[in-house]
């Protein structure tokens, strides 16, 4: 049997590197009718272990903070061991394997992608992301990349240009970087994140039924939020008398002054019930965005964090005509009905698009 690689960020404890991960491994099962093994490569350097440690030693603030978060986050690290076992690698194959090369001998074909996988800033440089062990470019194919910011792409665009040019198929996520790749090599294309291939129904076949027993306002927050969020959370709270549950990301997340009871402990067994039972969502999170519109939930979003400006949600609220989710468009009333059957039609244009990419470059 022939074995397709997918060259990604699984060894996180990331909800959404982990869903995209599952999410781009069903997705090529489906199109190849199970005719095919889907290997899901996993390659870590070690700049990005850094992303992973327990104890975090990058300020005197981080260090108190995770400190005082050893205990739960050393059980949030076993349960995302339990789903990349369950889901993704197998239990023989979860240890991160440091040579991508090595991981490439056994296999026919390897498609890198998606999330932030051609972030430098993410992955230290590492052009092992970019396959650049492999010389045949008939076997080497992205799906759904992302540089995350213009800045990213504008800092190394020389090297990066170079390096796409020896890809036989090139598919990204945002259209950063676009228009100059599209010069240099063939095929270039903009997909839809993984996680937005699958239904509504797929999602649940993996996530427990969520134990909350009150309708509750969910905050989901990567970036930093700015004070209109906070502002909105609690006029929403106040108005519906609804709870509100906090999803921590990191020490960023814990020292955030959103008002709630935060979910310290979830996994991505957890992470697609939680978006899907909630009656409201806040995010800034990319995958925050996604789920909410798979599971066609309330929610509103921000472009102009504290930090960056969000040009990856920005990119598909447009896409799926949703521009008025975010904060900055917003016309003020939560409960506006949201024209589901028409963001369902534009969805299922791009998942065709995708699809047919998909199994055009695993002809094979």
């Amino acid at each position: 049997m022939k074995k397709i690689g997918i060259m990604t960020f699984p060894y996180t404890t990331n909800c959404g590197a982990m869903l995209q991960a599952y999410a781009l491994k069903m997705a090529l099962t489906k199109v190849r009718d199970n005719k095919f093994e889907i290997v899901i490569m996993n390659y870590q350097n070690d700049f990005m272990r850094k992303y992973y440690r327990l104890i975090s030693i990058r300020s005197v603030e981080s260090l108190i903070a995770s400190m005082a978060m050893l205990p739960q986050n050393v059980i949030k690290k076993h349960r995302y061991k339990k789903f990349a076992v369950e889901h993704l690698f197998g239990a023989d194959n979860y240890k991160p394997i440091k040579s991508a090369k090595m991981l490439f001998e056994t296999l026919d074909l390897v498609i890198v992608g998606s999330d932030q996988i051609w972030n430098y800033k993410i992955t230290g440089g590492d052009k092992s992301f970019f396959l650049d062990f492999i010389l045949d470019k008939s076997k080497k194919y992205s799906y759904a990349a992302s540089f995350g910011y213009e800045d990213n792409f504008d800092a190394s665009k020389d090297e990066f240009l170079e390096l796409l040019s020896g890809f036989d198929g090139v598919s990204l996520r945002e259209p950063i970087g676009y228009e100059e790749i599209s010069k240099q090599a063939r095929c270039v294309h903009i997909h839809i994140d993984p996680t937005l291939l699958l239904t509504a129904d797929e999602w649940l076949k993996i996530s427990p039924k969520n134990r909350e027993d009150e309708k509750y306002i969910l905050v989901y927050n990567v970036l930093v939020p700015t004070i209109e969020q906070m502002r909105k959370i609690k006029e929403l709270s106040e108005r519906s008398k609804m709870k509100i549950l906090v999803l921590p990301t990191g020490i960023r997340g814990w020292l955030s002054n959103v008002r709630g009871r935060r979910v310290p402990i979830f996994s991505p067994h957890d992470f697609p019930s939680l978006i899907a039972n909630a009656e409201y969502i806040f995010t800034t999170s990319f995958h925050g965005v996604a789920f909410s519109i798979i599971f066609r939930r309330k929610f509103l979003t921000e472009l102009n964090c504290k930090e960056n400006y969000n040009y990856r949600v920005e990119h598909l609220l447009k896409t799926l005509g949703l521009e008025d989710r975010a904060i900055e468009n917003f016309g003020g009333d939560f409960d506006a009905t949201i024209d589901w059957e028409a963001v369902e039609e534009k969805l299922n244009t791009e998942r065709q698009k995708s699809l047919e990419y998909l199994c055009g470059a695993t002809d094979i």
